[in-house]
């Protein structure tokens, strides 16, 4: 998701939540600073990359918004 917007990612980890989702692993894209005051059980794995590591990634990534 480029460009980032916390409405958009916030969104985006609810649906994740989903029981009946099968998504392990998030990756937020961005060069803006991402702080959150919530720990989240699902995906096992949220990470954030800058733009430029986020553009080599496209091709393996399904972008859901």
């Amino acid at each position: 998701m480029m460009p980032y917007s916390e409405l958009y990612t916030n969104e985006m980890i609810k649906y994740i939540q989903d029981e009946d989702k099968n998504i392990s692993a998030l990756i937020i894209v961005t060069n803006e600073i991402v702080t959150s005051n919530t720990t989240y059980g699902k995906p096992r794995l949220i990470s954030l990359a800058t733009r430029h590591v986020g553009e080599s990634l496209r091709e393996f990534s399904v972008q859901k918004f």
